[in-house]
């Protein structure tokens, strides 16, 4: 029999962290799934590896593609692999190769931006002008008008969709219409009240679509929320933790009945192209802990308020 219990943790990222700890040992925890500690995930990952306890977790938070050994096992990418991505397909999409492009931040992506420029080298972009996002209101004008300046028509946007939303506002008065790549995941409704002028000249990238949705799986979904009368605030994000159990699962069922946290780490390890009916499909390996390693790129349709698909599927 499979018992289920859940930590609600809060706090700092040590305090988190601990607590994790505390919960893994007092309870006896055999495995970890759905785990979403924002800003404290390294500390809580550091915690389970150190009590040996495998984790299977919707998102990557680590840069690492292979070479990683650990207990933790991401179904998606997380926003690391989706800059990557949008890196790889920017180069694609601009012809030009000693067209610059500029990489904006906001403060608390200072370290996402620095590998990014990074990966922008490494695509051979010619030049990559880092600029910092402030808080002061007068940033996205700020903003705007050095890289109009520097005439660049190429911004990977590490920010909410706010603060693009309002940098771009400033860019109309410029009529300064840049092509912008931003990550899916710092994306949000205010990204369909951005100016006409940058219809279909908008890129995101997202590690799954509602078109990986299986019917019968959806049907699952549904039925689950009804029979115990749940109502989630994020449903998308309810379906990428249930992906994760949906992994557990198989991993359980794979792995025989002589049971253990190894057995488990070295089955799950084995998966190929495991359908969850939520998600792409997911591959572990031995030095291989994103599941679905790539990202969709879609392009904003500002005329019919939607995503419409780019690119069906690019790895970073």
């Amino acid at each position: 029999n499979i018992e289920l219990d859940v930590l609600q943790a809060g706090g700092t990222p040590a305090k988190i962290a601990k607590q994790t700890e505390q919960f893994v040992a007092k309870n006896n925890i055999f495995g970890l799934i759905g785990v979403m500690a924002p800003g404290a995930e390294r500390e809580v990952e550091a915690a389970t590896e150190k009590a040996g306890v495998p984790v299977i977790t919707p998102f990557a938070v680590r840069d690492e593609e292979s070479g990683d050994t650990s207990k933790v096992f991401y179904v998606l990418s997380g926003v690391p692999q989706e800059a990557r991505v949008l890196v790889r397909f920017a180069r694609i999409h601009i012809k030009a190769p000693d067209a610059p492009i500029s990489v904006v931040f906001s403060a608390e992506n200072k370290e996402l931006a620095s590998r990014v420029v990074r990966e922008c080298r490494d695509k051979s972009f010619a030049s990559v002008i880092s600029i910092r996002y402030g808080s002061s209101p007068s940033d996205a004008a700020r903003i705007a008008d050095s890289l109009f300046r520097d005439k660049v028509n190429a911004v990977l946007f590490l920010g909410s969709g706010k603060e693009l939303k309002n940098m771009l506002v400033a860019a109309r008065k410029l009529n300064w219409h840049p092509d912008i790549f931003q990550p899916g995941s710092f994306a949000g409704e205010d990204v369909f009240s951005i100016p006409s002028e940058f219809n279909e000249r908008v890129f995101f990238s997202f590690p799954s679509l509602p078109t990986d949705l299986d019917v019968t799986a959806v049907q699952g979904f549904g039925k689950l929320l009804q029979d115990h009368n749940l109502t989630p605030k994020q449903p998308a994000l309810a379906i990428s933790v249930l992906a994760t159990a949906e992994v557990l699962t198989e991993g359980l069922r794979s792995s025989g009945r002589n049971l253990s946290r190894v057995r488990l780490v070295e089955t799950l390890s084995k998966m190929y192209s495991f359908d969850t009916g939520f998600t792409p499909p997911i591959t572990f390996g031995a030095t291989k802990r994103i599941g679905a390693l790539g990202s969709y790129v879609v392009k904003l349709d500002l005329k019919k308020k939607t995503l419409a698909p780019v690119e069906s599927w690019m790895t970073p």
